[in-house]
């Protein structure tokens, strides 16, 4: 399986990215960790598209947008419910 590995340089600490064929996850860090590599993540390829287009429709799916619009709502009537029994009669 391929996998790409990301992390610092143990040398400089600049940032380093790998991609590497190995048999597992732990065998892909143990490779990237051999190769001079602090390890800070470990990703299969083809997971990634899969795991950022799940996040997108999580946050598109929420029920943010009807929560927002009950608020105006409510907003709205006690404003204009306000303004009629205080400021309307003077």
């Amino acid at each position: 399986m391929k996998f790409t590995v990301t992390g610092s340089s143990r040398e400089n600490g600049g940032r380093m990215s790998l991609e590497l064929e190995a048999e597992s996850r732990a065998a892909a860090e143990r490779k990237a960790t051999a190769a001079g590599m602090l390890v800070q993540r470990v990703q299969q390829h083809g997971t990634e598209e899969a795991s950022v287009s799940e996040r997108r429709a999580h946050y598109r799916s929420g029920s943010g947008g009807k929560l927002l619009l009950l608020l105006i709502v409510v907003i709205a009537t006690v404003g204009a419910w306000y303004y009629f029994t205080h400021i309307a009669h003077r």
